[in-house]
């Protein structure tokens, strides 16, 4: 029940002023001797479980990436839906439709164009898995974060120090 759903590398140098997202696939098998040996998504619930969540996972990923991390941000599905409500929805433009057959007990599709979606929607578009691949939906994980922060440049959160406070406040209890 607390296996890591998705796991992204955020990395900026502030030098050249770039940034990077790499999706780390979940069931990537990783043997680090002395710290861990399993699947990559079981890191974050060992931490939990060693009653060392934070400092366990950012060594155990600093190790399977060989860059060190710095800080990590972790929020449930509840907190996502809740980042994406709290925007009205973010849109995403699709190449061609999308469909997921059985994941969540019913079809759940989105036509090729221009799509809104809420927390709901988007959380669903983002873990669907069994209707593509795993590298199709870190790519889908990627389009929703982008889009997330397409939405809050748009509306001037980030550079709002009360909105990114009242936001950071809504993440706290996920």
């Amino acid at each position: 029940g607390l296996l890591t759903d998705s796991i992204m590398l955020f990395s900026f140098d502030e030098e050249l002023k770039k940034a990077s997202l790499v999706s780390i696939p979940r069931d990537l098998y990783v043997d680090l001797p002395g710290l861990f040996k399993g699947k990559v998504n079981e890191v974050y619930e060992r931490g939990l479980a060693k009653k060392d969540k934070t400092n366990f996972t950012k060594n155990s990923f600093s190790r399977i990436i060989g860059v060190s991390v710095d800080k990590i941000i972790a929020f449930d599905f509840q907190g996502f839906k809740e980042v994406v409500d709290s925007l009205d929805g973010i849109d995403i433009k699709l190449e061609k439709p999308f469909e997921e057959k059985s994941q969540w007990g019913y079809e759940f599709s989105l036509p090729a164009g221009e799509n809104h979606l809420d927390g709901q929607t988007a959380l669903y578009y983002a873990r669907s898995r069994y209707s593509t691949n795993d590298f199709d939906r870190s790519r889908r994980q990627q389009e929703i974060i982008l889009a997330i922060r397409k939405k809050a440049l748009s509306l001037g959160i980030l550079s709002n120090p009360i909105e990114i406070a009242s936001l950071a406040n809504s993440l706290k209890s996920n």
